[in-house]
């Protein structure tokens, strides 16, 4: 029995095949990139296609004298009180000789 050679004669590339397909990952990253320039461009041309809407205004009023003090005054009514308490409380029972604060001063 003798050992068939044709096997190991190079054989022609077939012509007719299937073409070649990309991988998921190379499809993926085109993807991304397609969607990358598309919304790049929707960014540039946003303003263009919506234009800002013209908004009516009205002129500022200044006020002077009494009316003045009055708007002053109700400005202030919306400050807060100061969150932190700025009284000091021992931790311990006892008296307390000295309170050393920030910056070497005691009180």
């Amino acid at each position: 029995m003798s050992p068939d050679l044709d096997l190991l004669k190079p054989q022609a590339v077939a012509t007719a095949s299937a073409p070649a397909r990309r991988s998921s990952s190379a499809t993926l990253v085109a993807g991304v990139l397609v969607l990358g320039a598309l919304a790049w461009a929707f960014m540039l041309l946003k303003p263009s296609i919506f234009p800002a809407r013209r908004v009516e205004t009205v002129a500022v009023r200044v006020e002077m004298g009494a009316a003045r003090a009055w708007g002053a005054g109700q400005a202030c009514r919306g400050i807060e009180p100061h969150p932190i308490s700025e009284g000091v409380r021992p931790q311990v029972g006892g008296t307390g000789v000295s309170i050393d604060g920030v910056g070497g001063q005691t009180g």
